[in-house]
């Protein structure tokens, strides 16, 4: 047996206090009389139930003090240890198909049941903490054993967009690791098909009936090439009822209301069916697809796209020999109209072949001479016999194969200070780096592509693109549609400021490089005084939408103590009836 609040023990200190009170007497006033033989006959008679007076005031003293040291216990709350008395925690699946319809409510709110059902259990002396969990471990309340708190806590948790992620079920299994004195409950839909369960945790499956659902898993949309008015629409619907299942798909477009295609489709039981197929005539904009029907889970019936109008990076040559950069960004226009050629000097990029005159906001320079702001000096030339990457994260050199470049035609070079050098030589030279001067950015690449025959290279159209997208920004280029729960990075620089709508009416400051948290599914805006991107984001998840039922497999709840606190109290009121009883009848005969 152990005490909760043993300091409650304290409190015994007023025993001897209320000893004393009763042994305090108080002694009678002498009185003059002169009919002395009236009063003899009563003090005989009190005198011979003397003892039996000193009893019963006895007999009350103990009582009083028994009921006093029963409360004294009751508060320091006396429990018995049984067989588990580690703290619980109550972790409920909050992931997307957790939203699904059953013939008994959503499948959230039988978790919740089943939750409740373990916090009445608990023995109120046990400490208990309720938690959620998707793309991460979310505590709704912390250790308590007040019943109240942690039912209003379960009623608060509400099923999520996002899939249930391997990182959360990670947490879990750190929470674990870390520290064995709790016990951990994971009441979850179906687990075993989701995530790796981590060895320790105890879970409940709910009881499940089967049920038919059908939901889209993947689906995009592109802008074809060479053409300016039509796209290409992709996808893939699941479906995993017992018999064949027969939709229609609308594709609509938010913004008109016009629904451009309602595509019949029929899908096998127990499984996928994809089609890609193209539409001319089509606007930019949110493009929505929704499966016309009704079926347990609504969040994968419906999907929306962003197709943003074309905005290519508009690129000015300056080159004594332009014909093969001129081809390379010609090849980039008719595939996916990346890049686009400019005469004006406002153009976003400028491709330089030795020092450049104009002042483009973005440069790319190839074999540099001459004198410029973006170097100190340029020396004779050198031979380069190793090349060595020293900032291997950075994002233009995410796609060159360095070590394949031959660096033909280096020279001996000194960039200008705050210069941020990505590839150097074996002797210290640099061979590519990034450099901005007065709000001019440029990245200089210390190779002569006419010595090497670098402009027949496969390197030299990727390194135009890389140099093209990191010098505006574009390389975390915005997707027409992302999945719930993804961290996606804004684009521009740090200093692009975004403004971000999101479903619900949420809308959050953003700059570039920065990750957005994408929670909820629905239509995203980015949106800049010059800019605006639109993007979808969906469920797109066929675990999630597959609603697989269990038998349920339960974890009996086990009282971790048995509490005396309530014993003791109920005794020590009735024996404080007792004695108001006697104290009553005293006063009465």
């Amino acid at each position: 047996m152990s005490l909760l609040s043993p300091w409650w023990l304290l409190s015994l200190i007023a025993l001897p206090i209320m000893a004393a009170l009763y042994f305090l007497k108080v002694r009678p006033r002498r009185q003059a009389t002169n009919a002395f033989f009236l009063w003899e006959q009563i003090y005989q008679q009190n005198s011979s139930r003397a003892l039996f007076k000193r009893l019963r005031d006895l007999w009350s003293l103990l009582l009083m003090l028994l009921v006093l040291a029963l409360l004294a216990f009751a508060m320091a709350e006396p429990v018995i240890e049984t067989d588990d008395s580690r703290d619980l925690i109550i972790v409920v699946d909050a992931s997307a198909s957790m939203q699904a319809q059953t013939g008994h409510g959503t499948r959230m709110e039988l978790a919740q049941a089943e939750a409740e059902r373990w916090i009445r259990n608990l023995d109120g002396q046990r400490q208990a903490a309720v938690a959620s969990i998707s793309d991460g471990l979310h505590f709704h309340s912390h250790l308590s054993r007040y019943p109240r708190e942690l039912l209003d806590a379960v009623a608060a948790i509400q099923a999520s967009d996002m899939p249930l992620s391997e990182s959360a079920v990670q947490l879990l299994a750190d929470l674990l690791a870390e520290d064995a004195s709790y016990r951990i409950l994971f009441i979850t839909d179906h687990p075993s098909s989701r995530a790796t369960l981590p060895a320790g945790l105890e879970y409940c499956v709910l009881e499940l009936e089967p049920v038919s659902n059908a939901g889209i898993v993947a689906a995009d949309v592109q802008w074809q090439p060479g053409r300016s008015d039509a796209a290409t629409f992709y996808l893939r619907v699941l479906n995993r009822a017992a018999s064949e299942l027969s939709v229609d798909l609308e594709l609509r477009h938010l913004e008109t209301g016009v629904v451009a295609k309602l595509l019949p489709l029929t899908i096998a039981a127990d499984a996928s069916f994809e089609t890609v197929f193209e539409l001319a005539g089509v606007r930019p904009g949110m493009w929505q697809m929704s499966l016309l029907h009704s079926d347990a889970l609504a969040l994968d019936d419906t999907i929306t796209l962003g197709l943003n109008p074309r905005r290519p990076i508009t690129v000015r040559i300056e080159s004594e020999h332009p014909w093969f950069y001129e081809n390379c960004v010609r090849a980039f226009a008719q595939a996916g109209g990346v890049l686009q050629l400019s005469e004006t000097t406002n153009a976003s990029l400028q491709l330089v072949e030795g020092q450049g005159s104009s002042d483009a906001p973005t440069t790319l320079i190839f074999n540099p001479t001459g004198s410029s702001p973006f170097w100190e000096s340029v020396g004779e030339p050198i031979a380069v016999e190793l090349a060595e990457i020293l900032t291997p994260s950075h994002h233009f050199l995410a796609h060159l194969d360095v070590p394949a470049l031959r660096f033909a035609g280096a020279r001996e070079l000194v960039p200008a200070p705050g210069a941020v050098v990505l590839v150097a030589a074996d002797d210290g030279t640099p061979l590519i780096y990034k450099i901005t001067r007065a709000q001019r950015s440029a990245l200089v690449v210390n190779l002569d592509p006419n010595a090497g025959n670098f402009f027949l290279s496969p390197w030299f159209p990727v390194m135009v693109h890389a140099a093209a997208l990191h010098l505006s920004g574009r390389e975390a280029a915005i997707a027409p549609v992302y999945t719930t729960g993804r961290n996606v990075e804004a684009p521009g620089t740090p200093t692009t400021s975004w403004t971000m709508s999101a479903p619900h009416d949420r809308t959050s400051i953003v700059t570039g490089g920065q990750s957005m948290r994408l929670p909820a599914a629905g239509t995203y805006h980015l949106n800049t005084d010059s800019l605006a991107w639109e993007f979808g984001v969906g469920l797109l998840n066929a675990e999630e939408s597959s609603l697989t039922a269990a038998p349920r497999t339960e974890v009996q709840p086990r009282t971790g103590s048995v509490s005396l606190a309530h014993w003791l109290l109920i005794a020590a009121i009735f024996l404080l009836v007792v004695e108001s009883l006697l104290y009553h009848r005293r006063l009465v005969g």
